[in-house]
C-alpha cells in the first residue's frame, strides 16, 4: 500500500483498497481507524452526497488556511475507498496521537470526576453500542450521556429495545443514572479563561505542565471559527494532548472542521442550534488585545484580516486550478454532481462571502467593546447562526 506524502494536492485522492479496519471512531459514525504504512489515519465520509463534499471541501480548504496563519492543524486530503461495485469519496487524516500520548477532550474536564464515578455503570451501556475504544470514550462522553438519558425515557423510541437488554442494570442503578442524566453538560458563553483555568485544575492535579501558550492558542482558534462560520467547536472537538512519560500537556491541532462554511444553513438547516461563540466566547479583553497589533494576538488577527484582501483571491483561484486538474486526472472518481466543478467552483466562492461576513463581526465587535466595560458581546451584535 502507497504511504500517503506529505504535498498531497487539493482534491487529489488517495486511493485505497481492501484495507482492513482497525476501529470505529465512534459507534454511530461513518469514520474508521486505518493502519497505512507504520502510521494511523482516519477515513472520514458521509453517505449524503451533498454533506460529504461540503465536508470534504471544508476540511481541505481550512487546513489549508490554518497552514498559511501558522495555526496548527491536521492535514486533511480527498481519499476514496475504492470497492468493485461502489466508491466511497472522503477524506484522510493521519492521528496527531505519538507513541504512548493520550488524548482528553475539553468537555471531559469539565466533569472529569463525576464521569469517573460513573465509568463503571456506563460500561455495559458501552458494550450495548460495541466498538467503543480508547478514543472514543476520551472523547465521546456526550454519547454516553445521551444513551443513559434514552434508557431512563420510555417516550423515547430506543427505551424498549435498551431495557430489553438492560432492565436489570436499570433497576439496580436507576438513582445514579438519573442523577447523572439531570445535570447539563452543556454550557453556552464560555470564556477563554474558562477553558485554560479547567486545564489547568486538571493538569495540576494530575502532574502535567501545560505546554505553549494556552490562551494565545485559544485566541487564534476562536477568530479561525468566527472567519470560517464554524458551527461545531464544541468541547468535544478541542482536546489536550497528554505525555505520560514527560508528564506534558499540549493543545490539540484543530480538527473536525467539516461544519463550516454555511455547512448548517446548505446542508442541515435547524439541525445546529449552537455556534462556536457558545463554546469559545471572545469577551472585552481579548477585542482590546486583537486591536493593539504590537500584541501576539493582534499581529495574528491584522495578517488574518489583510489576507483577506490581499491574498484571499489568489489563494481560493489556486485551489480551483488543483481541483480541476485532479477531476481531469480522476474522472471516475468525480461522477457525483456534488463534486462537479461547477459545485466545487460555487463551493470556492461562497468562502469569500463568509470570510468577510466573519471579519466583519470580529471588527464591529473591536469597535464596540474597546470601550470599559466587561460585559460579553450582547445578541444583537452576533452573527446569525
Amino acid at each position: 500500500m502507497e504511504k500517503i506524502t506529505e504535498n498531497q494536492d487539493f482534491l487529489s485522492p488517495y486511493i485505497f483498497r481492501k484495507l482492513k479496519r482497525i476501529e470505529r471512531n465512534k459507534p454511530w459514525s461513518k469514520s474508521y481507524w486505518l493502519n497505512i504504512g507504520d502510521e494511523k489515519y482516519m477515513f472520514k465520509y458521509d453517505e449524503r452526497a451533498e454533506s460529504n463534499a461540503q465536508k470534504l471541501y471544508s476540511e481541505i480548504i481550512i487546513s489549508k488556511l490554518c497552514e498559511k496563519f501558522d495555526v496548527p492543524c491536521v492535514k486533511y486530503i480527498h481519499a476514496v475507498n475504492e470497492s468493485f461495485f461502489n466508491s466511497t469519496n472522503g477524506v484522510m487524516v493521519k492521528s496527531f496521537l505519538k507513541n504512548d500520548e493520550q488524548e482528553i477532550s475539553f468537555k471531559k474536564l469539565r466533569y472529569y470526576e463525576e464521569l469517573k464515578k460513573i465509568k463503571d455503570l456506563i460500561l455495559p451501556i458501552q458494550v450495548i453500542y460495541a466498538n467503543f475504544s480508547p478514543i472514543c470514550f476520551a472523547r465521546g462522553e456526550f454519547l454516553i450521556e445521551d444513551r443513559v438519558r434514552q434508557l431512563l425515557n420510555e417516550q423515547d423510541p430506543r427505551h424498549k429495545r435498551l431495557l430489553k437488554m438492560e432492565k436489570d442494570f436499570l433497576n439496580r442503578h436507576k438513582k445514579e443514572l438519573t442523577e447523572f442524566a439531570e445535570k447539563d453538560y452543556f454550557e453556552k458563553n464560555v470564556t477563554i479563561q474558562t477553558h485554560i483555568d479547567r486545564a489547568k485544575e486538571y493538569c495540576d492535579k494530575y502532574g502535567y505542565k501545560i505546554e505553549g501558550n494556552l490562551k494565545l492558542q485559544l485566541q487564534k482558534i476562536a477568530i479561525i471559527d468566527n472567519i470560517t462560520r464554524q458551527t461545531d467547536r464544541q468541547e468535544e472537538n478541542m482536546s489536550l494532548i497528554l505525555n505520560p512519560q514527560t508528564k506534558t500537556a499540549r493543545l490539540a491541532p484543530l480538527f473536525d472542521n467539516g461544519n463550516t462554511f454555511g455547512f448548517a444553513e446548505k446542508v442541515r438547516p435547524g439541525e445546529y442550534p449552537y455556534c462556536s461563540r457558545q463554546y469559545i466566547e471572545l469577551t472585552e479583553s481579548d477585542y482590546k488585545e486583537m486591536a493593539d497589533k504590537t500584541t501576539e494576538i493582534g499581529a495574528f488577527y491584522e495578517k488574518v484580516k489583510n489576507f483577506q484582501d490581499e491574498d484571499l483571491n489568489g489563494f481560493l483561484e489556486q485551489l480551483k486550478i488543483e481541483a480541476k486538474i485532479s477531476r481531469d486526472n480522476n474522472k471516475k472518481y468525480f461522477k457525483d454532481e456534488s463534486l462537479s466543478a461547477k459545485s466545487c467552483d460555487k463551493y470556492v466562492d461562497d468562502v469569500k462571502g463568509y470570510y468577510k461576513r466573519g471579519i466583519d463581526f470580529l471588527e464591529n465587535n473591536i469597535k464596540k467593546y474597546g470601550g470599559l466595560s466587561n460585559n460579553l458581546p450582547d445578541e444583537e451584535n452576533k452573527i446569525n447562526f
